[in-house]
């Protein structure tokens, strides 16, 4: 048996349960079953063997009750993965020069700035925190808003802005800044969509059109966008949204306007690439 005929093995029919106990547990588990007991209809995945995509495949079902198969094409909401290509396309414009890593965020937000805190205030000694690029894709430049729960399918969805300052139609808090930058990691997706405004801000262009342009384009990752509503050309490869009793999800998923933070679409094949 090769290696990857070995890894794939492992992946369908070698999963291990959790243990404390530093031995490996002797009983292994498929795939298949896992899924049904935590009540999940559809499973993909994709493996990387020598820094190539050597093998993808789709488990079940797109949605509960149906017959249309998940396959390696299967398009899934891929959450806080945003994350990631948000910091890849802003690093993009770091090498590009217009950015800065260390710089006060607010000098490059042009159309929304972070307010004054009690937390940026100029201290005694003289030192003014600031939060900074590099902060906010560490999570260190303390921010708030952990995550955001998107919206029902069928909502109003509100614009950056709206979702920045906590106005309506947004149902989240206002992006503040919640603890002292640069003392303390603290997860924030808020965070995330200050880097979004910075982006859109300095090119003038959005985030999703960005994303397209300097990374999926390049890699080949056809399946995968930024945008909040999913293109009706893709819908029919789009796997329904569930809820953790294996229900689906009312209007199949939630939409999240909240594009760096959340609103990524993709595959494991793509994210693989």
């Amino acid at each position: 048996m090769t290696e990857l005929e070995q890894a794939i093995q492992a992946i369908e029919r070698g999963l291990l349960r959790k243990t404390r106990s530093s031995e490996r547990p002797a009983k292994k588990m498929e795939l298949i079953q896992r899924m049904k007991h935590y009540k999940v209809p559809g499973f993909s995945a994709a493996f990387v063997h020598q820094e190539e995509l050597a093998w993808a495949k789709g488990f079940g079902v797109m949605e509960v009750g149906s017959e249309k198969p998940v396959s390696s094409e299967t398009i899934f909401q891929a959450a806080s993965i945003s994350k990631p290509i948000t910091a890849m396309v802003a690093l993009h414009l770091v090498e590009t020069g217009l950015l800065e890593l260390d710089a006060d965020a607010n000098d490059f937000l042009r159309s929304w700035k972070i307010p004054k805190s009690k937390y940026t205030q100029v201290s005694p000694d003289g030192v003014k925190p600031k939060v900074t690029l590099r902060g906010l894709l560490s999570h260190t430049a303390g921010m708030n808003i952990f995550g955001y729960p998107g919206y029902p399918s069928d909502s109003e969805l509100p614009t950056l802005q709206q979702i920045l300052n906590g106005k309506p139609p947004a149902t989240s808090k206002p992006v503040r800044v919640a603890q002292a930058p640069g003392t303390a990691f603290k997860y924030s997706g808020g965070g995330y969509l200050v880097v979004q405004q910075m982006i859109e801000d300095v090119t003038g262009r959005p985030l999703a059109v960005l994303a397209k342009e300097f990374i999926f384009d390049k890699l080949g990752m056809a399946s995968s966008m930024f945008d909040s509503r999913l293109p009706q050309a893709y819908l029919p490869r789009a796997a329904t949204a569930h809820c953790k009793t294996g229900e689906p999800v009312p209007g199949k998923w939630h939409t999240y306007p909240e594009q760096a933070a959340g609103s990524l679409w993709s595959t494991p094949s793509d994210l693989a690439r």
